[in-house]
């Protein structure tokens, strides 16, 4: 009965809170009828958009489903968005779309019949729209949305609320807004650490104690539910995922040696250049290529780091990770939101092949940059200097 799905709907939305809104409300056209978000599993999706139900529609005009319940084992969604269609729901949300075979086909027939009414849908990271068997990629919008910002931690962990600051303001400016977010939170240092530690995924707030224990179970979900959903992969393959990811966890960031890569998870070097593309696109890994390069899995990366510092926390159990792995990882996380990152042949990251970025701690000499679009990003460094420049900084573009 459709009761069930408007009850079980109405208890979600009852228990979404709606204190804090991520970047990405701002950036979406509301007046679109069909567009997916996509993201990182844990990264907010569900709740942003429960949220967007609950501060903008009436009860009578809202239903948020989800194709792993139940309900979708006897039931089809055609049958569900054509009944909402016909009863004055204004917006439906479906989230975790890769749970059903033939999403993208149900999803294009109702928009091509009813297209008033809103779709909106949500599935893995690893879901590429202009691949589903419908041509959806005409019709509907994509979204992307990523982990936590720091300027988002601040305001989701102590509602210091900051504006956001574009890299050539950073760049030019970052002296002034050093002492802006030095009055706003008198420790900025302080915050930044905890972030790094804390700050990528907002389920942390339910208990710091088991965080890192939680984000392992998300990576586990992801290797063993959502990964075979989309991929043509066996349960052998998610093994050697597994394996792999526990390798490089330890060793990033490391330029790999794809041959030994390929005998410690007893694969061929093309399985494990295309597993690390599949982390890849999880959103568990970022894979740093030289500039002129595009993203395939028939070539390796100069360099692999893990999507953000959280997980080396999680990842490396009671071992302290590298501190030169944090650096580096926060700094190519929150860089990529908006910007191309690509390998650097003199330093670490050459950024919309213009910038070039050496990351490191406050004692890094300044002897090595001297060109004008060299610049330093240091951690442990409170207010920079030229091309000093603060490395928490970089967390305040979205």
């Amino acid at each position: 009965m459709i009761e069930e799905l408007i009850t079980y709907s109405e208890q979600r939305l009852a228990k979404t809170n709606n204190t804090f809104n991520r970047y990405i409300t701002q950036e979406i056209d509301w007046s679109d009828n069909l567009f997916s978000i996509e993201g990182a599993r844990g990264s907010g999706k569900t709740t942003f958009l429960l949220q967007y139900l609950k501060q903008n529609l009436k009860p009578k005009h809202r239903l948020y489903i989800s194709l792993d319940h139940l309900y979708f084992q006897s039931n089809n969604l055609y049958s569900v968005l054509e009944w909402a269609a016909t009863n004055d729901i204004k917006s439906v949300v479906i989230d975790e779309v890769h749970k059903y075979p033939n999403w993208s086909i149900e999803i294009k027939n109702i928009h091509d019949l009813y297209d008033e009414l809103q779709v909106i849908f949500t599935g893995s990271a690893l879901l590429e729209i202009q691949n589903a068997k419908a041509d959806l990629s005409r019709r509907a919008v994509n979204y992307r949305l990523d982990t936590m910002s720091f300027r988002e931690f601040l305001e989701f962990d102590k509602n210091i609320k900051t504006e956001t600051f574009s890299l050539p303001e950073i760049l030019k400016s970052h002296a002034e807004i050093s002492q802006e977010i030095k009055k706003l939170t008198e420790a900025p240092l302080v915050h930044f650490q905890r972030y790094l530690k804390f700050g990528a995924y907002p389920y942390y707030k339910i208990n710091e104690n088991n965080y890192h224990h939680r984000l392992m179970n998300t990576f586990n979900l992801v290797l063993e539910t959502d990964v075979p959903a989309i991929e043509n992969i066996t349960y052998t393959s998610v093994l050697k995922m597994k394996r792999l990811l526990a390798f490089v966890a330890q060793s990033v960031p490391f330029k790999p040696n794809i041959t030994k890569l390929a005998e410690l998870t007893e694969s061929k070097r093309d399985t494990v250049l295309q597993h690390l593309l599949i982390l890849e696109r999880a959103r568990i890994l970022n894979l740093l290529r030289p500039a002129d390069s595009t993203p395939t899995h028939l070539k390796k990366p100069e360099k692999i780091f893990l999507e953000n510092p959280n997980i080396a926390h999680a990842l490396t159990f009671d071992k302290a990770p590298d501190i030169g792995n944090l650096r580096e990882s926060f700094f190519y996380s929150q860089l990529s939101h908006e910007h191309t990152v690509h390998a650097s042949k003199e330093n670490d990251f050459l950024i919309d092949k213009k910038y070039d970025f050496e990351v490191g701690g406050k004692g890094k000499s300044s002897q090595k940059l001297k060109k004008k679009n060299e610049f330093y990003a240091l951690d442990n460094l409170e207010f920079g200097v030229r091309n000093r420049i603060p490395l928490y900084l970089f967390g305040l573009m979205y």
